[in-house]
């Protein structure tokens, strides 16, 4: 048998440009797909994260919400690279949401020194774009209740 796969970054059309299904049919389409799990990782935003997270519930997939940050670089105003932060509970959810507020504000986390420390905050789990970690996907815990 096949080991479990699950997306992990995915965008929605809350992701301007970037993604078109509605953050349900991401969910469904992970259970269609028969996967344990699917991510939602939205560039610079968390608007769709509830109706995904309501939406794998219906479905029975487990949700992995995070985001998709532009950070800035300390010396100019423009985004030199891009990080992922996945959230884990409450603490998770309430630490994703302080690291986007930061970041549209342009203060704390949506600079580059902050947003590598940010990973570190309890819940939180911080992925290079498009270099997301086998460890990453084995916290996750596909296939077990957590």
């Amino acid at each position: 048998m096949p080991a479990p796969f699950a997306h992990l970054e995915t965008y929605s059309g809350h992701s301007l440009r970037f993604g078109t299904f509605h953050p349900a049919d991401l969910a469904t389409h992970a259970a269609e797909l028969e996967q344990p799990a699917a991510g939602l990782t939205d560039r610079d935003s968390l608007s769709g994260a509830v109706v995904f997270m309501r939406a794998c519930q219906k479905v029975g997939v487990k949700p992995v919400i995070g985001v998709n940050l532009a950070i800035l670089h300390e010396a100019n105003a423009l985004p030199s690279e891009r990080l992922i932060f996945y959230g884990r509970g409450p603490r998770g959810w309430a630490g994703l949401c302080r690291l986007v507020t930061a970041a549209h504000r342009g203060t704390g986390a949506g600079t580059g020194a902050a947003a590598r420390t940010a990973g570190a905050q309890p819940g939180l789990t911080a992925a290079e774009a498009q270099r997301l970690t086998l460890d990453y996907q084995l916290t996750i815990g596909f296939g077990h209740e957590s």
